[in-house]
């Protein structure tokens, strides 16, 4: 693709930049092709992560693409961009691929042309750039943790809006690994048919007009805060709030929303997050959304929200889609507190390991010293962790997320059990397959407790899975390596390696 096409002429007037919807045209329309027997595979798909990088880093951040001198045409021109990409992160595993291109791009694009961003407009770049170019409605999660890894850290982020709070460590007692379900995930929105899934639930998407199963999911959750906007604020309680009652909307076409209208003086809502989870299973806030597991039709949901659900336009509210709103609304909700729980959790075992080794140092290990009793506060503590994974597994499976092959490493996980060194496993990114995350015992323990697992599941579905295990600092703390390719040198030819100019090549 010429860069001119994509940037518009470097001077400004012949052309302008593609706009970001002609662009996802132009790439959508070369993603797929036919090939045996009629099956559609992949064709250049990834080009349009490091095109939508290159146009929202030009058309956000007035990066240039341009040669410091004209060429012979004496016209200011695009340099041509030639990227060899290389990775070991496995594609469509839920283990952020995407990002992790579109961040490598994004870094070496900003290294060249001298601009520096901050992490966070890096990550919401590389974001914007999947949004609407290649028209995937994911979160900023990956980005971030992309950008701002920490070798053997936990990251802590709060997606909404964006913030870099800090890592957390594990305890040493434990360990993260990912084990590879086999089941490619993906968040692009769809548009032909497909099939509801081999594990017979209900997907949140059931006609072909809401696109994913994650972009579905994350619509309702939408929703469901704009819905709440209107009956909610934020420190007043419910029973006080007034307009509150509105669980008549719903299906049905003939729906009475007066109540929506009320003037609330309170702070308003911003983020579901900031309910805590008592308040949403209080009975006065159950009225306030159709129950969960009942979906509403779009065009209802529209025909009451002009301005639909007010937030990314990327995400639409699709007439024909449904939508389980209360359902989706409560996953942040209570995703958020599992969060917060675990990190407590980590920390309190942290401190255990730390008052033990301190106990055990004082008393020189002997008398008074109880080994046993300090790991077995520890294999409680990794136990509690554990269970909130589990929880977070159940939830993505509620909401549709779920599958079959992410079930079976998670059961062979809970057989396998705390007692023999397993303490909890829940799937990763946006569910419908890709890696699943297993807390377990570090060591020798854990890589036995691993290994059962691993049998477990081949017992099942014929094939061990893959593992991935270790971790790395992410693109902020690496950096970039810029390197300089000099032409060959002809016989007899002596030069200063400084003197070369750039343009030269």
């Amino acid at each position: 693709m010429p860069m001119d096409q994509l940037l518009g002429a470097a001077d400004g007037v012949a052309s302008k930049p593609m706009t970001y919807d002609a662009a996802k045209a132009f790439f959508d329309a070369r993603s797929t092709k036919t090939g045996l027997e009629g099956h559609t595979v992949l064709s250049s798909q990834w080009a349009a992560y490091v095109a939508g990088v290159v146009l929202v880093l030009f058309r956000e951040h007035g990066v240039k693409f341009t040669r410091n001198k004209t060429v012979k045409s004496n016209k200011k021109a695009h340099d041509t961009l030639c990227a060899y990409v290389e990775s070991d992160v496995p594609e469509g595993a839920g283990v952020a691929s995407s990002a992790a291109l579109e961040v490598a791009t994004a870094s070496a694009l900003l290294s060249i042309a001298g601009v520096t961003l901050s992490p966070r407009e890096l990550s919401l770049a590389c974001q914007k750039a999947e949004n609407v170019v290649v028209g995937s409605p994911c979160g900023v999660m990956d980005q971030m943790t992309v950008a701002l890894g920490v070798k053997d850290e936990l990251l802590k982020i709060s997606c909404r809006p964006a913030e870099f709070l800090g890592t957390a460590k594990l305890p040493s007692a434990c360990a993260v690994v990912g084990v590879d379900s086999g089941e490619k995930h993906s968040n692009k929105e769809r548009t032909g048919p497909w099939s509801a899934g081999t594990d017979g639930r209900a997907r949140p998407n059931l006609n072909l007009h809401t696109g994913s199963d994650y972009a579905c999911v994350r619509v309702s959750a939408f929703m469901a805060r704009r819905m709440l906007q209107k009956t909610y604020n934020v420190g007043a309680p419910p029973s006080e709030v007034p307009g509150a009652k509105m669980r008549d909307l719903s299906l049905d076409d003939d729906v009475d929303v007066g109540l929506l209208d009320d003037d609330l003086s309170a702070k308003p809502l911003e983020y579901l997050t900031e309910i805590p989870p008592h308040v949403w299973d209080s009975p006065a806030f159950a009225e306030r959304l159709p129950p969960a597991g009942c979906f509403m039709e779009g065009k209802i949901f529209l025909s009451h929200f002009a301005d639909r659900h007010g937030d990314e336009p990327h995400t639409k509210v699709h007439p024909d889609g449904r939508y389980d709103i209360a359902g989706a609304g409560a996953h942040p909700v209570y995703e958020h507190h599992r969060c917060r729980v675990f990190a407590k959790l980590a920390l309190a075992a942290r401190a255990i390991e730390s008052a033990s080794a301190s106990s055990a140092s004082a008393s020189g290990g002997g008398f008074g010293f109880d080994a046993s009793a300090a790991q077995e506060e520890t294999d409680e503590t990794l136990a509690l962790m554990g269970e909130l994974m589990y929880q977070s597994h159940a939830a993505y499976s509620r909401l549709g997320l779920g599958s079959d092959a992410t079930d079976t490493i998670v059961r062979a996980c809970k057989n396998v059990g705390p007692n023999r060194g397993v303490f909890g496993a829940k799937i990763t990114g946006g569910g419908r397959g890709g890696v699943v995350a297993v807390l377990l015992r570090s060591g020798a323990a854990g890589a036995e407790a691993l290994e059962l697992v691993r049998r477990e599941v081949a017992s099942v579905t014929g094939k061990r899975p893959r593992v991935f295990e270790g971790s790395s600092d992410g693109a902020v703390k690496f950096g970039a390596l810029d390197v300089v390719v000099l032409p060959a040198k002809k016989a007899g030819e002596d030069y200063d390696p400084g003197c070369v100019d750039p343009d030269d090549f």
